[in-house]
């Protein structure tokens, strides 16, 4: 039975004794879990090399630095100042903890604050949650290999829950010199804006339409709505295909896979950086809604017109053909 005063504490023994058991746990009982946490660490350790190029994380992340604002609509600005608002006021709320920790801790609810004070509501386990959740955000941003695997806006999305708090304790520290400001004048058109730019309505309005549930067309609807010609391309080229030529496509390479049930191994995706690199592209060209119609390639984060790789299909023979899928050997 534990001691008066260590109920409800953590202690170094339990803290050893979780870690003693996470680890006989993976390492000894599922072994594949810590081989594939084991090979994480490494990589991370390895693309440290890369840890100043801001492109080795990944498009999301050069977008949220800026990187191509220049040549977005103002829909993206837009998403762009609210994203770093909301980021400002999370920061300053977890700012603000650490600074008011010691009035923030148990021992000192004896003082009996106003209603309204925030030493009043929280813990300092909360404390050391916020700033541990603070912590892995920026791993997740900083680490190359870890903002490829995991995602910038994944890790966000499952940390701004815990975080939520911070951002209105950080509107309520803003607005405590000013008077006149009350923290939802600050909290609202943020949280607001920052909801209709994730759901894409701003970007409706600005023309430049983005979310699959609100248009048929845009960056969602190329990405991920399969049309049926592709379909039936996919199952053409898995049936009447030479199982030993490679199938070459572009970023959208998934719905060859799963509309035609091939494997990952028989699908090149990287066509235009493999022809852009001299590579000899011996095998079948899949052609699907995007490149037939729009005229686009997709190739890692950019979008490249058909028409700047004239020789691309140069001495090529088109063996299927519809109004939304073609298919070249």
């Amino acid at each position: 039975m534990l001691a008066p005063e260590a109920k409800g504490r953590m202690t170094l023994t339990m803290v050893a004794l979780f870690f003693t058991i996470l680890f006989v746990w993976y390492a000894e009982v599922i072994t594949s879990v810590f081989k594939t946490g084991v090979n994480t660490i490494q990589n991370t350790i390895t693309s440290m090399n890369d840890i100043f190029v801001l492109e080795s994380r990944g498009g999301q992340l050069s977008e949220l630095a800026g990187g191509t604002l220049i040549y977005r609509g103002i829909p993206y600005k837009i998403e762009f100042v609210v994203t770093w608002a909301l980021l400002a006021l999370i920061a300053a709320g977890v700012i603000h903890m650490l600074l008011k920790h010691k009035d923030m801790s148990a021992p000192h609810r004896a003082k009996q604050p106003s209603p309204t004070s925030l030493e009043r509501w929280f813990e300092t386990g909360y404390l050391a949650t916020a700033v541990a959740c603070g912590m892995l955000l920026i791993v997740i941003w900083v680490f190359p290999y870890i903002s490829r695997a995991y995602g910038p806006s994944r890790g966000f999305v499952q940390l701004v829950v815990p975080l939520a708090v911070c951002f209105v304790i950080g509107a309520m520290t803003l607005a405590g010199p000013v008077r006149k400001i009350s923290p939802l004048s600050i909290m609202l058109p943020v949280v607001i804006i920052f909801f209709m730019c994730n759901t894409g309505f701003i970007h409706q309005i600005g023309g430049t339409p983005r979310e699959i549930t609100l248009n048929s067309s845009g960056s969602d609807y190329a990405t991920f709505y399969v049309h049926e010609q592709e379909s039936s391309a996919a199952r053409w080229i898995n049936e009447y295909g030479e199982q030993q030529r490679t199938i070459y496509s572009d970023g959208r390479w998934k719905r060859w896979k799963s509309q035609g049930n091939i494997t990952s191994s028989r699908i090149n995706r990287y066509l235009i950086s493999r022809y852009e690199e001299g590579e000899e592209i011996d095998g079948y060209i899949c052609l699907g809604y995007q490149n037939v119609v729009e005229g686009e390639f997709r190739s890692g984060s950019r979008l490249v017109n058909i028409a700047e790789y004239p020789g691309l299909l140069a001495g090529k023979d088109k063996i299927y053909a519809t109004n939304a899928s073609q298919i070249y050997r």
